[in-house]
């Protein structure tokens, strides 16, 4: 469904065959007993979702809603699922996540491993393709990223 607004928050991310290629070359460059972050760029919602809008053809949501007036709106939305069984849409723990921008450094796997990543852009546009070729969207996009 359409998303209507968002919250201030960012994510790192990472095309999915950029990071297990990562992981190969962990098994066969990295040191036993080390972590590497396997991450790519870090985006604001705001971006990557203007990006989304771009790439399907849809468009981003417009307006910032402050993580503190949705707080009440995700109780009653909890307590209505648990009255329902449904899952609920908008969770605490959700809000909780999204106050963090969940940025990443991969710069110990690019200079121990050799990992690299490609733009965020292209990983998503290739996940745009991906769910759009398994009809995970209501309705095509296939229009709008072939017109890219």
């Amino acid at each position: 469904g359409r998303m209507p607004a968002y919250v201030d928050t960012g994510l790192n991310l990472v095309h999915v065959d950029d990071c297990a290629r990562g992981h190969l070359l962990a098994d066969q460059h990295g040191k036993p007993g080390e972590r590497y972050i396997l991450g790519g760029e870090d985006l604001s919602l705001r971006d990557i979702l203007l990006v989304l809008g771009r790439l399907t053809g849809r468009p981003a949501p417009g307006v910032k809603l402050p993580n503190r007036l949705l707080v009440p709106f995700a109780y009653g939305v909890e307590g209505w699922a648990r009255l329902t069984g449904m899952e609920p849409r908008l969770t605490l723990d959700s809000l909780r996540m999204a106050r963090k921008y969940m940025f990443f450094s991969s710069e110990k796997a690019k200079r121990e491993l050799g990992f690299s990543s490609r733009a965020a852009e292209q990983a998503l546009s290739d996940a745009v393709a991906w769910f759009d070729a398994k009809n995970y969207f209501k309705s095509s996009v296939s229009a709008a990223t072939q017109s890219r």
